[in-house]
């Protein structure tokens, strides 16, 4: 084999290993197919893309429906990763900020709720390209805190 093709199959291999994270990690099955991530895998190999992280802001707060976000939280606690995925709402009616962007929960055949908001500083430029019909790919990384004090949500998420 030369070596050219060995380095071909070396990277077609970590894409191939990239995509099936995104799929498998923190519920992206339920929201993507594996297409889409295979795609998403290829453009952060070539350097077109890369994962932003990030921290779910307003977890403190109650949603309009009266619920805690923090009761919400340690409710997803109970799942496994895979059985949760995240994905962005916008909320151009919000008062406090016409930029504002939802970060939603959902978990698979149970239901869907609102965690927090996406940081100002970052809904200033993802809302413009959430409003062009482009859109995001969240990535749960990991729930922060223990339930007796303050819980938190780390993610990652990409524009595609």
């Amino acid at each position: 084999m030369s070596k050219r093709e060995e380095n071909r199959r070396k990277i077609a291999s970590y894409v191939f290993k990239r995509a099936w994270k995104l799929f498998k990690k923190q519920g992206a099955k339920y929201m993507y197919t594996f297409a889409t991530c295979l795609k998403l895998a290829w453009r952060i190999v070539r350097g077109y893309a890369h994962l932003s992280f990030s921290k779910v802001r307003g977890v403190s707060f109650k949603n309009s429906d009266g619920k805690s976000r923090q009761t919400v939280i340690a409710a997803l606690r109970k799942y496994s990763p895979e059985e949760i995925s995240l994905y962005f709402e916008r909320e151009p009616d919000n008062p406090y900020d016409p930029n504002a962007i939802k970060v939603m929960a959902k978990v698979a055949g149970k239901g869907t709720a609102q965690i927090g908001y996406v940081a100002k500083e970052l809904a200033e430029d993802i809302s413009v390209e959430l409003d062009f019909n482009r859109k995001a790919v969240v990535i749960l990384e990991d729930i922060t805190g223990v339930p007796s004090r303050m819980l938190g949500v780390n993610f990652r998420y990409i524009l595609v």
